[in-house]
């Protein structure tokens, strides 16, 4: 009698294990399905506001202008990548803007003419960009000062800093470094697309098959969850503070590059413009939820619906406010997409 309780009391705890299993695998299913979903949303979108530009603009696919959309695409890409792993926390970064500007400003004073002459600029905004992330992540996790606070603070410190730079417009950023980064300007030239490329598709192998980007999606998703299981929390987050603050100076060089000089100001739009590409792409501001692809759908639609106001000839401070009813159009699917959940 007590076999067969015990054989049945195994074949019960076997069969249960299996349930709880399967349950685990239909909602990572599920949870997989609602990622892919929000991705083709915005593919889909993008798709539409392609269409209806074609229409407007027959110049719109020519070669020309798609290298040109793709060119103004691409720093919002180093940007909205970095934020895109901030936001996954649950976090915000508000210095991405001030750190545009002083990496145009620090590529302004440093970058020669000669040969390799980029070079030392360009390894002093790397080291910037991570040393201004990692100053954010401190403040967060050792501080615990809300994100929005902390990186706002820092905003204004950078913002500072680049006016001492230089006051105003200015300096030079070598043709030939421009050249390189943007192409050439006569013939085609692979540079930006080799750029764009690698920047992509590193960011997603690491965000989906590395231990960290596990962990950045589990601390987004559960903070003490993830605690709980093991994950060294403050170091993930303090890590992605420094990718995004060296991303965000990337994107820097980039614009500098494209202007040919430094400017102090030129990142005061960027922040909200950034945050807002990340959000239509379908990541979700509460942290967990969304990836890189989403994001890079999200800045050509910012891209290609500025594209479309200018077109129609609407004042610059109109387009502001329909990028903030966008972007509060876009927050509100999210939190209601959030409740369902």
């Amino acid at each position: 009698m007590k076999k067969r309780l015990c054989g049945m009391q195994s074949v019960l705890r076997k069969r249960v294990c299996d349930m709880l299993r399967f349950k685990a695998m239909l909602q990572k299913i599920d949870q997989s399905a609602r990622k892919k979903t929000e991705v083709i949303i915005s593919c889909l979108f993008l798709l539409v506001l392609v269409i209806i530009i074609s229409t407007m603009s027959p110049n719109f696919l020519t070669y020309q202008n798609i290298r040109n959309l793709y060119n103004n695409a691409l720093p919002y890409l180093f940007m909205g990548l970095g934020q895109t792993l901030v936001i996954l926390l649950g976090c915000i970064d508000l210095s991405v803007g001030p750190m545009v500007s002083l990496a145009t400003t620090i590529c302004a004073v440093t970058m020669t003419d000669s040969t390799l002459g980029f070079l030392p600029g360009l390894v002093l905004c790397v080291i910037v960009g991570l040393c201004v992330g990692f100053m954010n992540g401190l403040l967060i996790v050792r501080g615990r000062i809300p994100a929005i606070i902390a990186t706002l603070v820092t905003s204004s410190m950078l913002s500072g800093i680049a006016l001492a730079i230089l006051p105003v417009p200015g300096g030079e950023v070598p043709r030939s470094f421009a050249q390189v980064i943007l192409g050439s300007l006569r013939g085609f030239s692979a540079a930006p697309y080799v750029i764009g490329a690698i920047l992509i598709v590193t960011l997603w192998l690491m965000l989906n098959r590395t231990k960290f980007g596990k962990n950045i999606m589990a601390t987004g998703g559960n903070e003490e969850a993830a605690h709980s299981s093991g994950i060294a929390v403050d170091r993930v987050k303090i890590a992605a503070f420094m990718l995004c603050g060296m991303l965000s100076s990337m994107g820097g060089v980039i614009i500098a590059a494209r202007i040919g000089a430094g400017d102090p100001l030129i990142g005061a739009g960027f922040s909200i413009n950034v945050i807002a590409s990340v959000v239509l792409g379908g990541t979700a501001l509460s942290g967990g939820r969304g990836g890189i692809i989403g994001t890079i759908a999200g800045v050509f639609i910012l891209l290609i619906i500025n594209n479309i106001l200018n077109l129609l000839g609407v004042p610059s401070y109109y387009q502001q406010v329909m990028l903030g009813v966008l972007l509060i159009a876009a927050l509100t699917l999210n939190a209601l997409k959030i409740r369902r959940i």
